[in-house]
């Protein structure tokens, strides 16, 4: 079946509302067409065709939304295993002396101003995994083909804000032992707690840095 730019634009427009996900909308858009070149006109509704490839291939529209929820928890485990990946990194990798470096700038510091300020900014860069994220499914909704969100996003942006707050939990648990509420009455009194914290969040913050520098890099790939 040949298609016009038309009928092309009338599956688009069927599928658009019905798939949730950026790279799903694109597996079952690309189906779709190639299913409908190979099938003989036989005369039928283009609509009517579409539906039947869409139960007969893919499982009716519940059988779509099975596959984005599979979809979506594999992804999950990808990127769980990546930033694995990239936290063990920091052992054979320079960053693992920049962190040093970092550690023995902020115990040798005259003040402890400076361990409580920069605790105090690597709060803030433990926040950049969800702000990335934010920033590019905003971004996304001025581009007119990609008004959908993305599974990468979410699960990074998920995993991110777990790992943000489990981190806040230890930096909560640690004031609470320590007897103090400020970052700088933490650096004041127990400077190895306030590096320590210091430490986890660089770690993280630049290694989903580092993840979506990757996820970028494919992204432009394709």
């Amino acid at each position: 079946m040949k298609l016009t730019h038309e009928q092309v634009l009338a599956v688009r427009g069927a599928l658009w509302p019905e798939v949730k996900y950026r790279e799903t909308i694109a597996e079952v858009y690309d189906h779709v067409l190639t299913a409908l070149e190979e099938r003989p006109d036989d005369g039928k509704p283009l609509m009517t065709v579409v539906d039947e490839i869409i139960a007969n291939d893919l499982g009716g529209w519940k059988g779509i939304k099975e596959h984005e929820k599979d979809r979506f928890k594999m992804t999950t485990r990808q990127v769980i295993r990546q930033y694995m990946q990239m936290l063990l990194s920091f052992l054979y990798t320079p960053y693992s002396a920049l962190i040093l470096v970092v550690t023995l700038v902020i115990y040798g510091w005259p003040t402890s101003f400076a361990a409580g300020g920069l605790l105090a900014f690597s709060v803030v860069l433990g926040l950049i995994p969800m702000i990335m994220a934010i920033y590019r499914m905003l971004a996304n909704l001025f581009v007119p083909d990609t008004k959908k969100p993305s599974i990468t996003d979410l699960a990074i942006f998920r995993i991110g804000l777990c790992s943000f707050y489990a981190i806040r939990g230890i930096e909560w648990a640690a004031k609470l032992l320590c007897g103090t509420k400020s970052y700088k009455m933490l650096a004041q009194t127990h400077v190895w707690v306030a590096v320590f914290l210091i430490s986890l969040y660089l770690v993280q913050g630049i290694s989903f840095l580092m993840m979506y520098r990757k996820h970028y890099r494919i992204s432009l790939a394709k």
